[in-house]
C-alpha cells in the first residue's frame, strides 16, 4: 500500500524549516529530523544519497521506512513532520528487512518522545 500524497513532504521550504527548527536524532547510522506541525496529518520524507548504494538499494530503504511510518503514524502523540536520512554506515549496523528498519524507526521515535 502506498503512502498517501498528503502524508509526503515535498516542498523545499518545509525541508528547510524542519532541518532548522526540528529535533535531530541520530540512531544506528540514521539521521532523523522531527518537527511538530500544525496540520491534521503527519508527513514523511526519506532522503537517500547516491553514495548509499545503487538505485535498487536506495529504493528498498525508502520503501521500508515509508511502510514503517504508515503502520505507526497513528500512534504518534501529535502530528509531526519526519525527515529520515539513512547514512551508508547503516548498512553495517542493520539488515535491510522490515523488522530491523521498523525497530530502529520506533526506537528513534521513542527517543524523541513522539510515541
Amino acid at each position: 500500500m502506498k503512502l498517501p500524497l498528503k502524508s509526503r513532504l515535498t516542498r523545499h521550504d518545509d525541508f528547510s524549516i524542519i532541518k532548522k527548527c526540528g529535533k535531530k536524532v541520530i540512531s544506528e547510522g540514521i539521521v532523523y529530523y522531527i518537527y511538530r506541525n500544525n496540520k491534521n496529518i503527519s508527513r514523511l520524507a526519506v532522503v537517500v544519497s547516491r553514495k548509499f548504494g545503487n538505485a535498487v538499494l536506495r529504493n528498498r530503504v525508502k520503501r521500508l521506512f515509508r511502510e514503517a511510518f504508515r503502520n505507526h503514524s497513528k500512534e504518534f502523540n501529535e502530528f509531526f513532520d519526519v525527515i529520515i536520512i539513512p547514512q551508508k554506515e547503516m548498512l553495517r549496523k542493520c539488515h535491510l528487512v522490515y523488522i530491523s528498519i521498523e525497530k530502529h524507526f520506533l526506537s528513534a521515535l521513542v527517543k524523541s518522545k513522539v510515541i
